[in-house]
């Protein structure tokens, strides 16, 4: 940013469904990819490497509670994902390509809570 007091917006993104608009969450950055946590619609994989010219190459929106999953928090470690959705419990997906995320596990977390996950807090080895 050359101006930190006059910044220029260079780029958006829209995250609308078919019947859905889109409310972006939370962001994570990994090298040249951004991963975008849309409560309303899913996760999605965007190429930043041109911040004048982002560019959309993937997304994940087959999520088991498919009308009511709100994903909500992204957090990486090394080259594993882990998405929380509010009413979804918490996913984790192999990133090793950045741009094919590959799903290795779903827990959808105790049903009288709602299966709810919010939020990826890292400790040591673990991730709660």
């Amino acid at each position: 940013m050359s101006d930190p007091a006059k910044p220029k917006l260079l780029d958006t993104l829209l995250f609308d469904s078919a019947t859905k608009a889109g409310e972006v969450f939370d962001v994570t950055l990994y090298g040249d990819y951004a991963y975008v946590a849309d409560y309303r619609t899913g996760l999605y994989i965007v190429d930043i490497k041109d911040p004048a010219n982002i560019v959309l190459k993937g997304s994940f929106t087959d999520f088991e509670n498919k009308d009511d999953f709100l994903a909500y928090d992204v957090y990486i470690n090394g080259t594993y994902l882990y998405l929380c959705c509010e009413h979804d419990g918490l996913y984790i997906f192999d990133i090793t390509d950045p741009l094919k995320p590959v799903q290795q596990a779903h827990f959808s977390g105790p049903a009288s809570v709602g299966n709810q996950f919010y939020q990826t807090y890292p400790a040591a080895s673990q991730v709660w």
